[in-house]
């Protein structure tokens, strides 16, 4: 037969307490974790910022600037809504670079194209024009969260322009 030993295990309550602990605390872990999945609505005036994409016309010209290495954007914004940043695309045979510029400066600070407005500026390139056979460029406006009010880029890409140079 077992025999008694004169250890005894935890209490019932104790262990209950325990397991419930861990509980909380893994349903903590799994909840932060899955919010990373969720992202926040966009909003752009209190409506959803895609409808605004629809609004965003651009007349895009590029060209080699002085030195191989620089191309010469303008953009004139014909829409009615502030582009805010541009994404842009370099499509070259040995594959695909890619950068964000201000819509109206060509740098990266944040300063929007106004609607109705154009402008002009030069790039610095990693690779030299020539190489480059088609250029993506896709306009971004700013929205704000619809909880957190954070200002986001959103990327318009219904108004996505692809201009081929070859």
């Amino acid at each position: 037969m077992l025999e008694k030993r004169g250890k005894k295990g935890i209490e019932p309550v104790v262990a209950t307490v325990g397991l419930i602990g861990i509980s909380i605390a893994l349903f903590v872990i799994v909840f932060i974790w899955s919010r990373s999945f969720v992202t926040e609505k966009i909003l752009k005036f209190g409506d959803p910022i895609e409808q605004y994409c629809d609004d965003l016309a651009v007349d895009i010209d590029i060209q080699q600037g002085q030195s191989p290495n620089e191309a010469i954007f303008s953009l004139s914004n014909i829409g009615n809504v502030n582009i805010y940043q541009i994404e842009v695309y370099y499509h070259y045979p040995g594959g695909k670079l890619g950068q964000i510029l201000s819509a109206k400066t060509g740098t990266e600070e944040d300063v929007s194209l106004p609607a109705g407005t154009a402008t002009t500026f030069g790039v610095s390139l990693d690779i030299n024009f020539d190489e480059i056979e088609e250029i993506e460029i896709i306009p971004l406006i700013l929205g704000e969260g619809e909880e957190s009010k954070n200002p986001y880029a959103f990327a318009c890409e219904n108004a996505k322009q692809t201009i081929k140079l070859k």
